[in-house]
């Protein structure tokens, strides 16, 4: 693995309360993996820090957080910073300090997203501040100009409220093709994270998968996500990629969302 291509893990909400779905993860046992993490000898970086750090790093691993919901500002940036370990949150820009209603389904509990104060000072903090484009869409069924406009459109947003450059997307759903890829190329980041795959393509900077982190992990299954190895097709890595496609309902409904366009 090289020292740009690193490995990536994925989290979404870090709260103590119930949710429906598997996306959440209690607080103390985040503490307990961000333990396992540096018990296992990897250098928790951002992408940012693989750019423009000169030191190498050995084993780096990428902590990131998908949507940028305020329970990460609120309970996952105390643990890491206890730690001294930056990480890299997306954020999706168009709710920024809003509440995740861009979420398909209406029996969900109902979370804030991270506000402008909140992102700066997580930026200020040493962390990350990626793009999850403006509203969360499915970019492969849009056409090419609102995919630029999500892509480029929330880059733009973010640099302004952090007043820095944005250089890391992560597509909404995982997904992607070829087209995608480009405008992200072309707007100007430099990483960017997808699902995991069964069968191992060519991986670049912007087709870095991640391992999801999930409620239901146990400390084997999240050790064996961090190992990541695509020597042989792991039950860990079959499991993840089944419940990555029970998005497809949620992706289905957002096509006819109300979203902020």
């Amino acid at each position: 693995m090289s020292s740009h291509i690193p490995h990536v893990i994925a989290y979404h909400k870090i709260s103590p309360h119930q949710d429906i779905g598997i996306n959440r993860v209690h607080p103390e046992k985040f503490e307990d993996q961000i333990n396992i993490i540096l018990d296992c000898g990897y250098d928790p970086v951002t992408f940012s820090q693989l750019v423009y750090e000169v030191k190498p790093v050995k084993n780096p691993l990428v902590i990131t957080f998908d949507d940028g919901y305020e329970s990460v500002y609120q309970n996952a940036f105390p643990i890491l910073k206890k730690h001294n370990i930056p990480a890299v949150v997306f954020v999706i820009s168009n709710f920024v300090g809003d509440i995740n209603n861009w979420e398909s389904f209406s029996i969900q509990r109902r979370f804030r997203h991270l506000t402008h104060n909140q992102i700066i000072d997580l930026h200020k903090s040493g962390w990350e501040i990626g793009s999850h484009s403006k509203n969360h869409p499915y970019l492969p069924a849009l056409p090419e100009q609102k995919i630029k406009d999500e892509i480029r459109g929330s880059k733009e947003f973010i640099e302004d409220i952090i007043q820095d450059r944005v250089i890391s997307f992560c597509y909404p759903y995982g997904r992607y093709n070829q087209q995608i890829i480009k405008v992200v190329k072309d707007a100007g980041y430099i990483y960017a994270t997808c699902n995991v795959r069964l069968f191992k393509n060519e991986v670049t900077a912007w087709n870095l998968e991640r391992r999801s982190i999930y409620y239901t992990d146990t400390e084997a299954s999240f050790k064996q996500k961090l190992k990541h190895s695509r020597k042989q097709l792991d039950f860990s890595l079959l499991k993840e990629w089944i419940i990555q496609r029970g998005t497809i309902p949620g992706v289905a409904v957002n096509k006819f969302h109300n979203l902020k366009y």
